[in-house]
């Protein structure tokens, strides 16, 4: 195939997921926070997912929107209970363990 590229000026734009990384931290300091934050994500990856899971497991109350998580600190457990990290190795660090 031959195909003729012309140039041009080009234009758009494109809607990139939030960063796992930055959102699995913000997540992680909004636990640790003494009121109730409102983190703005597009996209959430199963790290995320992740991070928001063990947030709740440890005491955090999780309100979703399409467009932001309100996440509520809560009082830590007094029982074990057991943090499902999926397969991300950031939040198994991050995460508070005894």
């Amino acid at each position: 195939m031959i195909a003729r590229v012309l140039a041009a000026n080009l234009r758009g734009q494109v809607a990139a997921i939030s960063s796992k990384s930055c959102l699995q931290r913000q997540i992680i300091c909004a636990m640790l926070a003494d009121k109730p934050m409102k983190i703005f994500y597009r996209g959430l990856s199963e790290d995320a997912k992740a991070a928001l899971r063990c947030a709740e497991a440890l005491g955090a109350q999780i309100r979703k929107s399409p467009d932001a998580i309100m996440l509520t600190p809560g009082k830590l457990p007094q029982n074990e209970v057991t943090l499902d990290c999926g397969m991300s190795a950031a939040v198994a660090r991050f995460m508070p363990m005894p």
